[in-house]
């Protein structure tokens, strides 16, 4: 029982921490202030904040000034359940751009005020930490990083999103040199991390924007350079994080030969000697593929490690989960759908515009209570137009996580007929290949839909 109300009252600290607007590394309050606020003993509420800390939502420092500090949630998990699913769907480096320019707008955007010094201080404080941490992969630290900014601008919304996007690419670029510390290209490509941390801590928009950019250019001419040679000889790998590599490499070899659900990769053994590890990082790497639901180490005489089918509800619902644990807002949710979309439509290909019609007149047909919901589906033709697998899966995400958490009022007749005008408008631009156009019929849209929503 003790356990349930302490889960209970996690869960609630969560809600209220995002609802707050406090950024990662502001003092939420001291326990003192929160026993008070949310009525309970010290015990329950120490209970809760170990609850916190397992998902990175929030810890606790003692001292002067100090009482719960808001955290980066860990969205490792989800992130990695979504990304293997989306290589099993065909995502490549390229389909991840749009998303990635969404993700960085706005967290770039966010800081255009400035941030707290407490904020500051987080970030510089967990850029030298992870500095000084041994990684499998150095992208991994640039994963890490990124994740936190993200977290400290727009929530766990924009976190989960960025983080998705990053282990995609980390896991696509496997055989990549740009991110080995043993490699001057690593070192310049950390030098700009630096530099784009300190523009966001600034609130350099542009600065930040530039910078993000150039990190692109230089991952995908390093991505061009790898294909086209052998590379660098791989640095040896820390104990503890060989079973990332693995499974990194397990993965790329089950895209190479089609990812074909039920075909035999290998025996233990096997598996031992083609990827040169030990019994226990192979059995690690294993279970961390069963957990995503990747691959299957199935016993017996003819058994050994078989691909399996990931599951597109599996993964979806590990982000709602995740969402839903770190207390994400629909706002901050429905921001990011939203520029997501809108970084699509000057991808939309003419051949699905008769799709996007049919979607949209569907609408007009629908019962008041459902026109809202029916415009959030029909407008993830977007991303299917753009044949970009990886923001329709976003996009699809972010929509179930807001209609899940929202309130949806039915429209008047005016803003009915001016929702429907406006994404009629979508249609005549996009066939007019107008995607400026097309770009401000959606924000009509969202506008007069952002009157008749309100968070549960």
């Amino acid at each position: 029982m003790a356990e349930a109300k302490a889960a209970v009252l996690a869960r609630q600290i969560a809600q209220d921490q995002a609802r707050s607007g406090l950024q990662a590394g502001s003092l939420f309050g001291s326990a003192t202030q929160l026993r008070a606020r949310y009525g309970v003993t010290e015990a329950m509420l120490r209970q809760a904040v170990l609850l916190l800390e397992e998902k990175g939502i929030a810890f606790s420092r003692r001292g002067v000034g100090g009482g719960i500090i808001i955290g980066a949630p860990d969205s490792s998990s989800a992130a990695r359940t979504a990304a293997i699913y989306l290589q099993f769907q065909g995502a490549t480096a390229e389909l991840c751009e749009l998303s990635t320019r969404a993700n960085h707008w706005l967290t770039a955007l966010s800081s255009k005020d400035g941030l707290s010094l407490a904020t500051a201080d987080y970030l510089r404080a967990e850029a030298a930490r992870l500095a000084k941490i041994n990684f499998a992969s150095e992208a991994y630290r640039h994963l890490q990083l990124r994740t936190i900014i993200a977290a400290s601008a727009g929530g766990a919304a924009l976190a989960l999103s960025t983080q998705v996007v990053n282990q995609l690419l980390l896991d696509l670029t496997v055989d990549t040199n740009v991110y080995r510390s043993t490699s001057e290209r690593y070192r310049l490509y950390w030098e700009m991390t630096h530099k784009k941390l300190e523009a966001f801590i600034a609130g350099d928009v542009e600065a930040s924007i530039r910078l993000h950019d150039e990190n692109l250019s230089l991952v995908e001419r390093e991505v061009q350079r790898s294909a086209q040679s052998e590379g660098e000889a791989e640095r040896p790998l820390p104990q503890s994080r060989k079973a990332e590599w693995v499974v990194r490499a397990i993965l790329r070899d089950m895209r190479n030969r089609g990812w074909v659900a039920g075909d035999r990769l290998g025996s233990e053994p096997q598996l031992m000697k083609a990827y040169g590890v030990s019994r226990p990082v192979i059995r690690q790497a294993v279970r961390l593929l069963e957990l995503h639901r990747a691959a299957a180490m199935q016993r017996g005489a003819h058994g050994g490690l078989v691909i399996s089918t990931p599951d597109a509800e599996y993964a979806t619902q590990a982000m709602v989960k995740h969402l839903q644990e770190a207390g994400a807002s629909c706002a901050q949710a429905r921001n990011l759908r939203r520029e997501i979309l809108l970084r699509h439509v000057p991808e939309f290909l003419p051949g699905h515009i008769p799709h996007l019609e049919a979607a949209f007149r569907a609408m007009a047909k629908k019962m008041p209570s459902e026109f809202w919901a029916t415009g959030a589906s029909a407008l993830t033709e977007i991303c299917r137009g753009a044949n970009n697998i990886v923001g329709l899966f976003l996009v699809n995400t972010l929509r179930e996580f807001e209609y899940d958490h929202t309130e949806v009022q039915s429209p008047t007749d005016p803003d009915r007929h001016a929702a429907l005008q406006a994404l009629e408008a979508v249609v005549t631009s996009i066939v007019r290949k107008d995607s400026s156009r097309a770009q401000r019929a959606i924000i009509q849209y969202w506008m007069i839909e952002g009157r008749y929503l309100a968070n549960r």
